[in-house]
């Protein structure tokens, strides 16, 4: 019994050493080109493995071949020096020394990991750069718009607890339509829709959103709006990325048609899918119809808030659609109002010496401004020009209550400044409205620097952007991005009205920088000309 015990323990012992060395063998196979130590240590697991399966078959066959005969008379004779113990302490500093190699490893393995995740993520990015590069604009007019100092917080939360938002938001399948004039803060209010919904609890709900402009009707055209709301679902599921990276090997861009198709593709695997709309009435009337047709198909899949300074007729029907109609409170317009007064250091100046000038302030430009954040804006960004009380108070009582007589006032105001600083402000605004697409703030500076007959670029000519929005009135702001844009699409539009007026000669005179820019010097070699930094320059010559 004693004998069979020891027999059947030695064959146990030697069956767990060839499961331990199989292991370790398969663990360290794909590190045998690597460092010396780690040679060492396969081959030695090698041989030891090797042992053992000739001790095993020891157990096995009755008669055994020269060979095997050999090699266990060796290390039998080797091992009977050693003690059971022994053998467990030189385990335990294999066990030991795989654990510290692991514990090493591990580190550099992450590491690898997130090499390979970075790459895969770079990858996915480039795919729907390729496929949508509207909705990096998208993104960055989101971020722009929500994150702007002294929003109207008031104005969104407003909204939000509405029935009518409500009623859309427990999936009602209706179209929100959410109507207000110009200035009321529609953009503020969309974005506060989007973050929202960008929060929501519900996982199976996923979100995308448009921010149209007329000034960019040309790019957003149906096809590109449906595209990016394609990159948008495929961003936050993995419904369509396949789709997206077949067109994307094959450099080809699916067509309309093809849009639509993955559009239903991917309504068929989601619960809802919410769809905001910015400034609808931005789009030509083919697009918004051609969009909103597809759109509407998917209903109650698709569930729309759209944003808008009318209705509709042929896409809205009262009796299948929500309708909210958008105003500035007095209280919003108020708080508004009172977070500039505090950041404004002119007018602190001011009230600091006639504390009843707070009141006024606020009292009079609620008045005038009608329920409208902008003309509430443009008072305000009027009032901080303002050197002493009393021409504060002189320009209290002559503030216009109509938008475009608001514009006017702010030109005039631009068109008494220093002769110097006026040329600069109007040269700025020509430049911006006559672009072809916004401008980055270096370009504007090197449009701006460039005089008649430059043979070269004079880096000492580039403007302090501060003082170019400064003597633009609050008319020009800074975008995400680094775009210098108009404040609101309504400037634009009156700029359009009166271009004739206030810039004549601004496209002779863009013309003649850009030709003057395209002959410099520096361009005349094609070595020079590959010098980089002259790129982003050149971008707007083609404005």
């Amino acid at each position: 019994m004693e004998g069979f015990a020891a027999a059947a323990n030695a064959a146990g012992v030697l069956n767990l050493g060839l499961v331990v060395c199989q292991e370790l063998l398969s663990y360290y196979g794909s590190w045998k080109g690597a460092a010396e130590d780690v040679k060492r240590m396969y081959a030695s697991i090698e041989a030891l493995a090797k042992t053992l399966l000739c001790l095993k078959r020891t157990y096995q066959k009755e008669q055994l071949d020269t060979d095997v005969v050999e090699r266990v008379r060796d290390d039998a004779a080797s091992a009977s020096t050693q003690s059971l113990n022994e053998i467990k302490t030189e385990v335990s500093k294999i066990s030991l020394d795989v654990k510290t190699i692991n514990t090493k490893l591990s580190p550099v393995l992450a590491q690898v990991d997130r090499i390979g995740s970075v790459q895969e993520d770079q990858y996915r990015t480039a795919i729907y750069d390729w496929f949508s590069p509207l909705s990096r604009d998208f993104a960055m007019k989101q971020h722009e718009t929500f994150y702007i100092p002294a929003k109207q917080d008031r104005l969104g939360h407003w909204m939000l607890k509405t029935a009518e938002y409500q009623e859309w938001l427990l999936g009602s399948g209706k179209a929100l339509w959410c109507i207000g004039d110009r200035g009321v803060g529609k953009t503020v209010l969309a974005s506060f829709i989007i973050n929202n919904l960008q929060l929501g609890p519900n996982p199976s709900t996923v979100l995308s959103y448009l921010y149209c402009n007329y000034n960019e009707a040309g790019t957003q055209s149906a096809i590109n709006l449906m595209k990016s709301i394609l990159r948008q679902l495929a961003s936050r599921t993995d419904v369509l990325n396949n789709d997206l990276e077949r067109f994307y090997k094959e450099k080809s861009s699916p067509s309309f048609a093809e849009c639509c198709q993955l559009l239903h593709k991917a309504a068929d695997h989601m619960s809802n899918i919410h769809v905001v709309i910015d400034a609808l009435d931005e789009c030509t009337e083919a697009t918004r119809d051609i969009l909103l047709t597809e759109l509407e198909k998917l209903r109650p899949k698709v569930c729309l808030i759209i944003t808008s300074r009318h209705t509709f007729g042929d896409h809205y029907e009262p009796e299948s659609a929500l309708c909210l109609k958008i105003h500035a409170q007095e209280e919003d317009i108020k708080q508004y109002l009172s977070e500039r007064v505090e950041t404004s250091r002119p007018l602190r100046d001011h009230i600091k010496t006639r504390p009843e000038l707070r009141d006024q302030v606020l009292d009079v430009v609620i008045t005038k401004a009608n329920g409208m954040f902008l003309l509430a804006r443009l008072h305000m960004d009027s009032l901080m020009t303002m050197t002493t009380t009393r021409r504060l108070k002189s320009a209290l009582n002559t503030l216009p209550e109509a938008l475009d007589e608001t514009y006017d006032q702010v030109l005039e105001r631009i068109k008494s400044q220093h002769p110097d600083h006026a040329t600069l402000a109007l040269k700025t605004l020509g430049w911006i409205h006559h672009a072809s697409r916004p401008l980055k703030t270096i370009e504007l500076q090197h449009a701006l620097a460039v005089e008649e007959d430059d043979s070269n670029f004079d880096a000492d000519g580039i403007l302090d952007l501060g003082l170019i929005l400064t003597v633009c009135a609050g008319l020009v702001t800074v975008r995400e991005g680094n775009a210098v844009g108009f404040v609101h699409y309504t400037t634009e539009e009156y700029l359009e009205r009166h271009r004739g007026e206030h810039f004549p000669d601004a496209p002779i005179a863009i013309a003649k920088a850009c030709l003057t820019y395209l002959s410099f010097d520096e361009f005349s070699s094609p070595l020079q000309f590959q010098d980089r930094r002259h790129w982003t320059c050149l971008d707007f010559c083609h404005a």
